[in-house]
């Protein structure tokens, strides 16, 4: 029996991360890669490098330690648990917060 699958193209998402980037720079704004459809593929995420990403997001952070050895940023995409306080600062370069308790 066969199960669904995805299949990606690394030089489309190069291409297209590479267009929208150009796109984005030109008006002033930053580009971030999300890496969570994904769930912190290396080749993925590098393919965004690659087309100019200079910074990767994902809500999750098992996902984003799997991405330590790209030199991009790391960004947790959520609001962070007392709990994962010390692995985020250990594992993420930003993370956005709105609660001063963190």
């Amino acid at each position: 029996m066969r199960h669904p699958s995805l299949s990606f193209d690394l030089g489309i998402i190069e291409d297209n991360t590479r267009m929208l980037a150009r796109l984005c720079c030109d008006k002033g704004v930053i580009p971030v890669g999300i890496s969570k459809l994904v769930e912190g593929v290396e080749s993925i995420a590098r393919a965004m490098m690659f087309g100019g990403i200079q910074t990767i997001g994902d809500t999750q952070i098992q996902n984003l330690i799997k991405l330590a050895d790209l030199p991009l940023r790391k960004m947790l995409l959520r609001r962070v648990l007392l709990s994962e306080v010390d692995s985020v600062i250990e594992h993420t370069d930003i993370s956005l917060h709105t609660e001063r308790s963190v």
